[in-house]
């Protein structure tokens, strides 16, 4: 019977930072171009909402962010920033590329202090109670921050290949004849096959904010894990792997998915 190979590539869409043809940032380039020939200046496209997998408190933070600028008119980025350096009260300078950030990156919460700028001068817009509200988005970031997700860093197993072998992950190092390991490496060379294809459009989808997971199915020593560490190796740092090997069970593992980090493996 052939054993299987379980890739989680994400229990919780993760989010998409930066900017895009379709998420242009916030400006008044279009406004300026606008008044220059005389008719009225077109406002600025609202900045995309964060699609925020884990952890839980990040996600609150950026629906919250997004819900008071929605609120406050969705003011551009210069305005955000020149609101910001007004108020002479204020900890954070954010100039507008690092208000951007704040608002639409659903990877990282950002520094505090401008995080909390940015709240306040949404809040101040929207009419809302704005101590009330920048003091949530101080609890919401330290909440953010504090949160430990299963397993580790996929950085921590690029940067130390014995993580990924026989009582970590799993792969099957090179058989080490006359020294072959000191001239190729711990690690055989890898030769992509059909399925590394499937196992990469599963990744990239997960990568996008589509839930996604992958059952790999073979024979011993045909290169199951091998090809699941190829998929998963290349995420951004920010994602986690997780590779239970007690309980065996892959039902045991259940109750941990719903609020681990996107990024899970296990085998």
């Amino acid at each position: 019977m052939p054993s299987t190979g379980l890739l989680i590539a994400a229990v919780q869409a993760t989010a998409q930072g930066g900017i895009g043809d379709d998420d242009a940032m916030s400006g008044d380039a279009a406004g300026d171009e606008a008044g220059a020939k005389g008719r009225s200046p077109k406002r600025p496209r609202p900045l995309r909402r964060a699609r925020v997998g884990w952890p839980p408190a990040l996600r609150e933070l950026k629906e919250l962010l997004y819900e008071v600028y929605l609120a406050a008119g969705a003011p551009s980025l210069d305005e955000i920033a020149e609101g910001v350096a007004a108020d002479d009260d204020l900890d954070g300078s954010p100039e507008r590329d690092t208000v951007h950030r704040v608002i639409t990156d659903g990877e990282r919460s950002g520094q505090q202090a401008d995080v909390v700028a940015v709240a306040g001068v949404l809040a101040r817009k929207a009419r809302w109670d704005v101590p009330d509200l920048m003091g949530r988005v101080r609890e919401l970031w330290v909440r953010a921050r504090m949160a430990q997700g299963a397993g580790r860093p996929v950085g921590d197993f690029r940067g130390d290949v014995r993580l990924v072998l026989d009582g970590c992950l799993g792969v099957h190092p090179a058989l080490d004849t006359d020294g072959a390991r000191g001239r190729f490496g711990t690690l055989t060379a890898y030769v992509r096959r059909d399925h590394d294809t499937r196992l990469e459009a599963v990744v990239d989808a997960a990568k996008a904010g589509r839930s996604s997971f992958a059952v790999v199915v073979g024979g011993s020593s045909t290169g199951k894990t091998r090809a699941l560490w190829e998929a998963v190796g290349g995420l951004p740092d920010g994602w986690r792997l997780w590779h239970p090997l007690s309980p065996t069970a892959p039902t045991r593992s259940w109750p941990h998915w719903r609020t681990s980090p996107p990024g899970r493996w296990s085998g």
